[in-house]
């Protein structure tokens, strides 16, 4: 009996240290709209998310824009928190043409970057 007891015991410490040990940094996803996006101004939608799946709420989010085959940047924005991990900025592109859309998120002690490549018609 005394054994079950003590393998019991290591195993809820076991599992106590695996949970506490999980990843913690945010897992971002980015999307646009409209989609495909137009000339003027369009939406960056991001979904933040911690390890386990849950809404990361407070995080301080970013957005850059440049025209990867003009080596120039464009319009940049401040997302806003929509509430359950959702953030939107709105973005000028003011030309039909690629646009790379560069994501930063802090929260916490974690960064987390993210790009995404949109072609942009009238």
């Amino acid at each position: 009996m005394k054994r079950i007891i003590i393998a019991a015991a290591l195993v809820t410490v076991a599992l106590t240290w695996a949970a506490s040990a999980a990843p913690s940094s945010p897992t971002m996803t980015l999307a646009i709209s409209p989609n495909p996006p137009k000339v003027g101004a369009d939406e960056v939608i991001i979904r933040l998310t911690d390890a386990r799946n849950r809404a990361v709420e407070g995080a301080r989010i970013t957005v850059a824009t440049s025209m990867p085959s003009m080596s120039m940047g464009g319009p940049s924005a401040v997302a806003r928190p929509q509430g359950n991990g959702r953030y939107v900025a709105e973005v000028k592109l003011a030309y039909a043409t690629l646009w790379r859309i560069a994501v930063t998120a802090h929260f916490g002690e974690d960064v987390v970057r993210r790009s995404l490549d949109v072609s942009v018609r009238h």
